[in-house]
C-alpha cells in the first residue's frame, strides 16, 4: 500500500487552500507563502496541486507562478498579474478574470468553463 504525504491546510485570501507536502514551496516555508499570498504579492511561487476555491486574488502578483493542476475555480483574480504564470491542467471553472494579464502563461489543458475573461489580456492566437 502506497503511503500518501499528509495535507497542509490554511485559511489565505478567504479560502482554505491545501497542498500535498512533498517538496512544494507551501510545505517548506508555509507561513512566507501565506504571507505572499496575503499580501497578493507571489511571484514564481510554488502553488502547483493548491486548493484555491473562491479564493479572492484580485490584483494579485502572480507573474511567473507555478499553479499546476490547481484549483481556482470560483476565485477571483479580476486584474492579477499572471503573466509567464503556468496553468496547465488548473480548474479556472467560474472563476472571474476580468481585466487580468495572462501573457505569456500555460494555458494547456485548463478548465475554463463559465471563466469571465472580459477585458483580459491573452496572447494573440
Amino acid at each position: 500500500m502506497r503511503h500518501h504525504p499528509p495535507a497542509l491546510w490554511c485559511l489565505v485570501a478567504g479560502a482554505w487552500i491545501t497542498s500535498a507536502l512533498h517538496g512544494t514551496a507551501l510545505a517548506a516555508a508555509p507561513e512566507a507563502l501565506v504571507r505572499a499570498l496575503e499580501q497578493r504579492r507571489c511571484e514564481r511561487c510554488q502553488l502547483q496541486d493548491a486548493d484555491l476555491v473562491q479564493a479572492d486574488l484580485r490584483e494579485a502578483r502572480l507573474r511567473g507562478a507555478q499553479l499546476q493542476r490547481a484549483n481556482l475555480s470560483g476565485a477571483r483574480l479580476d486584474g492579477a498579474d499572471l503573466r509567464g504564470a503556468n496553468l496547465s491542467d488548473t480548474s479556472l471553472a467560474g472563476a472571474s478574470l476580468r481585466g487580468a494579464d495572462l501573457r505569456g502563461s500555460l494555458l494547456i489543458g485548463t478548465d475554463l468553463r463559465d471563466c469571465d475573461l472580459s477585458g483580459a489580456l491573452l496572447d494573440p492566437a
